[in-house]
């Protein structure tokens, strides 16, 4: 999803969705932030499922304006963006990758994913009434055991998560990412994409700009 053809002025509004983690209207993107999107960037950015296109009012008139937000496709270039390279030259764009290597590191580092740090994603979609902490730890290392052939043996993370019905998925990743910044559990993406079926895909686990589909406890 790196998307090599987009503009450094596209990369930025981009950038900017991300760090806002909100609709911001077009008056605002380039007021507040210098950043201007064209009639064919925003239709580019568009087509490319990157950006929702609003409209919004604005201003003592109220009158109507466009405005964008990130779309989930969105999210994932921004993952992506943090680990690539600055795409032009001068100082400016060189010191900007620079820090966004820098949060790269370390998402991966804390097992954390961009929507933990810029947007308040899983305190939205926390279930009202999550099984306790440590009950749920304990049921996801039974159904590891019991799926796992060996010690240390990589089960399917959509395997496991058929073995905990009834739980809302956001609480079942919140534990797995704490176990893994823990070091309790390991997860690890499936390199051979061939192998990866829809469920695969499905149940992923999103940590430092990669989807993960394999997990070991231990």
């Amino acid at each position: 999803m790196a998307h090599t053809d987009l503009t450094l002025r596209e990369r930025s509004a981009l950038l900017v969705l991300m760090a806002e983690s909100r609709v911001i209207t077009n008056p605002d993107l380039k007021q507040r932030f210098g950043v201007e999107l064209t009639k064919g960037s925003r239709k580019k950015l568009a087509q490319l499922g990157l950006i929702d296109v609003s409209e919004a009012r604005s201003g003592k008139t109220k009158r109507k304006v466009l405005a964008y937000e990130l779309t989930e496709r969105g999210w994932g270039w921004a993952a992506s963006e943090v680990a690539t390279d600055r795409p032009g030259s001068g100082a400016g764009t060189g010191a900007l990758y620079a820090v966004l290597n820098g949060l790269h590191r370390y998402l991966d580092r804390e097992g954390l994913v961009l929507a933990e740090v810029f947007g308040d994603e899983v305190a939205e979609q926390a279930p009202a009434e999550p099984p306790a902490e440590s009950g749920l730890e304990q049921r996801i290392r039974t159904a590891y055991s019991e799926l796992s052939r060996t010690e240390g043996d990589w089960v399917r993370l959509a395997t496991l998560r058929t073995q905990l019905p009834g739980i809302a998925r956001q609480q079942v990743d919140d534990t797995l990412k704490r176990l893994f910044r823990e070091r309790t559990l390991h997860l690890i993406p499936n390199e051979n994409r061939k192998d990866l079926v829809a469920a695969d895909r499905a149940a992923a686990i999103r940590l430092g700009g990669d989807d993960m589909h394999l997990v070991m406890v231990g």
